[in-house]
């Protein structure tokens, strides 16, 4: 997928606060734990805090299915929600 910022809600975004070691766990600044896909987390290796995030409903069929748009490094992974507050 290609990012193209024109039709995205940059004003809607979350940032990074810490990223597992290896790449499986991402917490964003709202205290959401989100589990990254085993080939989406080669890219979320990349990643960095700071880094902000979109937060999108995917469209595969389990609820707690979503794609996280990284806007620095315009980059899109598949996630499931871990644990959220």
């Amino acid at each position: 997928m290609d990012f193209d910022a024109k039709h995205a809600d940059l004003a809607n975004f979350r940032y990074i606060t810490k990223i597992d070691k290896n790449g499986y766990v991402l917490f964003l600044d709202n205290n959401v734990e989100w589990f990254i896909g085993y080939w989406s987390r080669l890219k979320v290796l990349n990643w960095r805090p700071g880094d902000r995030i979109i937060i999108n409903k995917s469209r595969h069929s389990a609820a707690e299915d979503y794609i996280l748009i990284n806007i620095d490094k315009k980059q899109n992974v598949w996630a499931s929600i871990i644990n959220w507050n």
